[in-house]
């Protein structure tokens, strides 16, 4: 189960790249993540272009972790779901966003450069 919050980031990069984009800034701030689709394939950042949904763990210990237990107390804040929108935006799904701030910053400073 995922929890947290949605933070809805507008940008004018279209639907096939907004997800590519927003993964890479997210593996900026995680150089060891892990991209899992949404069926539970893991991804390479460049099989991403036209991917609308994915979810990118901090490691492979957290993806290991969400895959075993779900949500936990101990790996709530090593996931960040990525869903495109068909209307320009990205919707990040996070437990805290306090506590995910520089990453959310970083994928809002990617999304809107282009």
């Amino acid at each position: 189960m995922i929890g947290g919050c949605d933070v809805t980031i507008t940008s004018s990069i279209g639907i096939e790249e907004i997800v590519h984009h927003a993964a890479e800034a997210i593996l900026s701030r995680w150089p060891e993540g892990v991209i899992e689709a949404a069926d539970g394939k893991l991804l390479q950042l460049p099989e991403l272009f036209g991917i609308n949904e994915v979810f990118v763990y901090r490691d492979p210990a957290s993806q290991r972790s969400w895959t075993a237990n779900g949500w936990t107390p101990a790996n709530c804040m090593s996931m960040i779901h990525l869903l495109a929108g068909t209307d320009g935006t990205i919707t990040c799904v996070v437990e805290e966003k306090s506590e995910l701030g520089l990453v959310l910053e970083a994928i809002r400073t990617r999304i809107q450069q282009g």
